[in-house]
């Protein structure tokens, strides 16, 4: 629950929450506060800043401003001592940290994608506010359609009441998809009462 919280800034989660707590941000309309597992921020001092982007280069031609910016890559940190990861939003990602060296390296679920360079090390030799840039460039391995479609109950089922579910499409492949999602329910037993967006039939 994020209401009235005007000045946040920062939440340390575990991996397996970063991307839920990513959405529930986005549907608060909630776009400045950076998600991850690295948790080496200090609140309320000064701190050190690695951010960057990550472009898909779908056309071979480079990566370029004309390029996509991909959601929900994973990019993992690791400074010797602790390490974390967090996801992409439109792109960007950023982490908080101290002094030292940091290894950038990101992860895919697949083998869909090469990405320029692999790793990345960064040098912070002092703790003096200052921000470093290191960028991604994605590029596709091959020919991959891959739709994945999950649906989310969103509070438990009890007959007789309303109950909410998400349906969440993601293409984790290279190639750009367009189509259709046909949702089946057995009529019998449940009643369809609203849909955003608004159903076609």
């Amino acid at each position: 629950i994020f209401f009235n919280c005007p000045n946040l800034a920062y939440i340390c989660a575990q991996d397996q929450y970063i991307q839920y707590i990513q959405q529930q941000l986005q549907s608060e309309n909630i776009t400045n506060v950076q998600v991850n597992s690295y948790c080496s921020f200090v609140p309320g001092v000064l701190n050190n800043s690695i951010t960057g982007a990550f472009t898909l280069d779908i056309n071979n031609n480079g990566c370029d401003l004309n390029d996509f910016h991909p959601n929900d890559i994973k990019i993992n940190i690791n400074d010797g001592i602790l390490s974390g990861a967090t996801f992409t939003n439109n792109g960007l990602y950023s982490f908080y940290n101290q002094a030292g060296n940091f290894v950038l390296t990101p992860q895919f679920q697949n083998q869909y994608f090469t990405v320029s360079p692999t790793t990345a090390t960064l040098n912070f030799p002092s703790l003096n506010g200052s921000t470093q840039t290191q960028n991604f460039c994605i590029t596709p391995n091959g020919i991959h359609n891959d739709l994945d479609i999950t649906i989310i109950p969103l509070q438990p089922a009890q007959p007789g009441f309303d109950t909410l579910y998400n349906i969440v499409f993601k293409n984790k492949g290279n190639q750009t998809l367009s189509g259709t999602i046909n949702f089946q329910f057995n009529d019998a037993i449940l009643d369809y009462i609203t849909a955003n967006p608004v159903v076609s039939s």
